[in-house]
């Protein structure tokens, strides 16, 4: 990644590739070692996205 990109919009963009290529879908840690990040960053990431009506929560 150069130095000119925004590291959340790529990591968000990242969460977006993983959950759809899995049609199972991924937990929080799974995510979170998928992307070598800690699982609060995840948490952010995740609460955005449904913000945008991008991912969902399965209970």
């Amino acid at each position: 990644m150069t130095a000119e990109t925004s590291q959340t919009l790529d990591r968000g963009l990242r969460v977006l590739k993983l959950l759809a290529d899995t049609d199972h879908g991924l937990t929080v840690t799974e995510l979170s070692n998928k992307l070598g990040v800690n699982r609060t960053v995840v948490y952010r990431l995740l609460a955005t996205l449904e913000q945008h009506a991008l991912v969902r929560r399965d209970l």
